[in-house]
């Protein structure tokens, strides 16, 4: 199910991408009228939170699993060790490939060496100068790696007082929102992406994951409580849609400033509905789940990682070099090759690197 997710995600990020670069217009017109989906492509950044809250799901699981289940529990050397060869390789193949395509967009070889060592520490994000370097969406490996960094111990906490950590999280994470908006500065990438604007959805995520085990040890199977977890689950996926409209309205308004801002101010919005709507078809009928896990989302979220990485340098350049075709064949070519690196570097490398550390999973 949270695979799915993982996969609806990087679809997101990848349809923003595309038409943030290349201006296209997501709207068709059907049986006389036009089917416009410009707002879902306006906002598709949203993929993002998205991912961390998937992350922190996914991180929590084995520990929930732990508490409820009495299973046994991985140490704090494994967690590391599997965290750091699933990201690491195909990280440090992207971030090298990307540093070499711009060497020349550096102001200095002391500047690309600085760039790159922030990088390859995961570093970057600390920094505005370096926060959207080489690559744009690099940015999230940083908050990412901060949050492994701190997830043992908010992890020893959280197995012991779930929902009292979570509210003291989700606090933490409105208080830093709500001084941005203070400080007048919610209108910038760099102060509303930091790990403590987001950090909410990281523990969303861990608290998802609680539920789930929760409710399936203690709550008795029946139809009715599927149909109303099911009921859950799609009133809150519909609720994300509804404020997506209001993101893009944001946006049209004030431009990217304008969404910052808004999202500054509605992110714990978004991290509630995104654990109704994980918890909600989880627990459901399987017909909510099918809606998620179908073969298309399943591929997307088997190769999210490595599309993440490749894919907005990809589409850039395709459409740099690809301008006296029709808009439609140089979107095509490029998301075709996006999903080529992807997919050859997830089961080329990632994938046997993992086996090789023992750590390789299938979606759940």
């Amino acid at each position: 199910m949270f695979d799915g997710l993982r996969g609806i995600a990087i679809l997101l990020v990848v349809w923003y991408h595309v038409a943030l670069v290349t201006h296209a217009v997501s709207a068709w017109p059907v049986f006389g009228s036009t089917l416009s989906l410009q707002a879902i492509a306006q906002t598709g950044f949203i993929g993002v939170d998205l991912f961390f809250f998937v992350s922190g799901f996914c991180l929590f699981y084995p520990y929930a699993r732990t508490i409820v289940e009495g299973r046994e529990l991985m140490p704090v050397r494994e967690f590391a060790r599997k965290r750091l060869t699933k990201i690491i390789p195909s990280y440090l193949i992207a971030l090298t490939a990307f540093a070499l395509l711009y060497r020349q967009s550096f102001e200095s070889p002391h500047d690309f060496w600085r760039q790159f060592g922030l990088h390859i520490a995961f570093l970057h994000p600390l920094f505005q100068d370096s926060f959207g370097s080489i690559s744009g969406p690099l940015w999230t490996l940083g908050i990412e790696v901060e949050f492994y960094v701190l997830f043992p111990l908010i992890c020893w906490f959280f197995r012991r007082q779930p929902f009292i950590v979570f509210a003291l999280l989700a606090i933490g994470a409105v208080f830093y929102r709500v001084s941005l908006s203070v400080h007048g500065t919610t209108g910038m990438l760099y102060q509303t992406d930091q790990l403590p604007a987001v950090i909410d959805l990281f523990a969303s995520g861990m608290l998802a994951s609680y539920l789930i085990v929760l409710a399936r040890k203690h709550l008795r199977e029946s139809l009715v409580r599927r149909v109303a977890f099911t009921a859950v689950g799609v009133g809150a996926a519909a609720a994300v849609v509804f404020l997506l409209y209001h993101l893009s309205a944001a946006g049209d308004a004030g431009g990217p400033a304008g969404s910052y801002a808004w999202l500054n101010d509605h992110r714990f919005s978004f991290a509630a509905l995104f654990t109704a709507t994980g918890v909600g078809l989880t627990l459901g009928l399987p017909i909510g789940r099918f809606l998620v896990m179908n073969p298309a989302l399943s591929y997307l979220a088997a190769i999210s990682y490595n599309l993440y990485l490749w894919h907005l340098e990809i589409i850039w350049q395709a459409h740099l070099l690809l301008q006296r075709l029709p808009l439609w064949a140089t979107i095509g070519i490029a998301v075709a090759c996006a999903l080529a690196i992807a997919t050859a570097v997830t089961y080329a490398i990632e994938r046997p690197m993992l086996r090789l550390g023992g750590t390789a999973t299938k979606p759940r």
